[in-house]
């Protein structure tokens, strides 16, 4: 699985709503603990779990997610 992780908690809401003007079916990101918890709920094996940092500054996000608003 390959998906975002959620941001710091005093971010993660203005991300999930910058996120749903892109995608309105979007809900929320998960945060790193809530993947693991959630392959753990369902009995699969975490083989791999990395990150990859991709700084990117608000203005060029929106830029890239297209949000014309």
């Amino acid at each position: 699985m390959i998906d975002m992780e959620a941001a710091e908690e005093y971010l993660r809401l203005t991300e999930d709503e910058i996120d749903n003007l892109r995608d309105p079916s979007h809900v929320r990101n998960l945060s790193r603990k809530e993947m693991l918890d959630l392959f753990s709920a369902h009995d699969l094996d975490v083989i791999c779990c990395e990150a990859t940092e991709i700084p990117l500054d608000l203005h060029n996000w929106v830029l890239i997610i297209g949000i014309k608003k």
